[in-house]
């Protein structure tokens, strides 16, 4: 029904799934809230999904940055 009404509404939208982490001690900090490692993740994936669905641009989702943080 969301994905409907975004198609009807010309908005943008994501489903990323429920995304099973390795350690989720590492990535969240309850239940309901990450932590900082898992937000950035998160936002990292989340970015890349963006790009693909070409609502993001490169100058936007800056891969430089991207690389250099995950390393």
């Amino acid at each position: 029904m969301l994905q409907d009404w975004a198609i009807k509404n010309d908005v943008v939208f994501v489903d990323a799934g429920i995304q099973d982490v390795a350690n989720p001690d590492v990535y969240s900090s309850d239940m309901r809230h990450l932590s900082g490692v898992g937000a950035l993740e998160y936002s990292r994936k989340l970015g890349r999904l963006l790009a693909k669905k070409g609502v993001l641009n490169r100058n936007e989702f800056n891969y430089k940055n991207y690389e250099k943080e995950s390393k």
